[in-house]
């Protein structure tokens, strides 16, 4: 790709749609680490080798979980000392989010992270409240995220102060400015400074930017552009107005979503559920996934078939089949 062009702007200019883009991720470890970000960061950190064993292993054993270098600028003055560490359980309904602060990386080694993400009762004095927000700023994974997303971080702390930190490498560069929202992982992309306001202020209210969202990180991608499609349709930006029932394959090339709304979510009973069939289709057109992409990709984008709404008993338990 030629020095002086972005995947930003190619993404851009081909009109790409985010929504069904997000990260997939249930679980986020969001560790400070302010040493050197490299294009593999995790692994090319100089963290003690018990630690990164400890932390590789929690990443095999717990489904859909990732881990995040996070950061905040030096010349800021720090509120606290010693290591922060952030563990985002971002599922759909009450998502937690548990905040610690480590004397060092060894502490790490003390924490049992698979009774933290399953709701211990010890670890509920960590549980933390106030929401997290991080803009991927990892330039050396890709530097539309350091031309893009530094400027929405600075402008993001404008808004949340502390609660606003640079993150490692989310996925999707090519919409960098890149943010996310914690607990609930709600993800944004081609966001500017300008939008810093309005992502804080509507997550803060339980709503969703959605002229930015790419997607909830608790849905795979096709129930994440389902989700996008159903809200676009509907014009309710609620985070809790839907609540997802599961996800079926359709068809050689298609899936089809359901979705319960508010009050059948809520009850269990009959109520009104929402059908949308979506299926991935060949656009035809030519992306540069990353800048580093010697030649461009063709681009598949999510494509709504069917939407329909009828009154039915919704499942209690959301499943997937896909």
């Amino acid at each position: 790709m030629a020095q002086e062009c972005f995947c930003h702007d190619s993404s851009l200019q081909a009109g790409e749609a985010m929504f069904g883009t997000a990260p997939h991720a249930a679980v986020w470890f969001l560790l400070e680490y302010n040493g050197v970000w490299g294009r593999k960061a995790f692994e090319e950190s100089d963290l003690p080798a018990p630690v990164k064993a400890r932390l590789s292993g929690y990443l095999d054993a717990i489904p859909d979980s990732r881990l995040q270098f996070i950061k905040q600028e030096n010349e800021r003055p720090r509120q606290r000392e010693g290591v922060a560490f952030f563990v985002a359980v971002a599922r759909e309904a009450d998502p937690a989010l548990y905040e610690f602060h480590l004397d060092g990386y060894d502490a790490l080694l003390a924490l049992d992270l698979d009774a933290v993400v399953a709701g211990a009762p010890g670890y509920a004095r960590y549980l933390r409240e106030a929401p997290l927000f991080l803009a991927c700023t990892n330039g050396r994974r890709d530097r539309c995220c350091a031309k893009f997303g530094l400027p929405v971080y600075h402008a993001l702390t404008d808004c949340a102060g502390d609660a606003v930190w640079q993150s490692t490498h989310m996925g999707g560069h090519r919409f960098a400015g890149v943010a996310a929202c914690f607990p609930h992982g709600v993800c944004y992309g081609r966001l500017e400074p300008g939008d810093a306001a309005p992502v804080v202020e509507s997550y803060r209210a339980g709503r969703i930017l959605l002229d930015r969202y790419r997607g909830r990180a608790c849905y795979d991608k096709v129930t994440q552009a389902a989700d996008y499609l159903l809200r676009a349709a509907t014009g309710d930006a609620g985070l809790d107005a839907f609540r997802w029932l599961g996800t079926a394959r359709v068809g050689d090339d298609g899936s089809a979503a359901r979705f319960a709304a508010r009050f059948a979510a809520r009850f269990a009973a009959g109520g009104r559920v929402h059908r949308l069939e979506v299926a991935q289709v060949d656009t035809g057109l030519l992306v540069y996934q990353s800048c580093s992409d010697p030649e461009p990709s063709r681009l598949v984008a999510f494509e709504l078939r069917a939407h329909e709404v009828r009154d039915d008993a919704p499942a209690t338990t959301p499943h997937a089949e896909t």
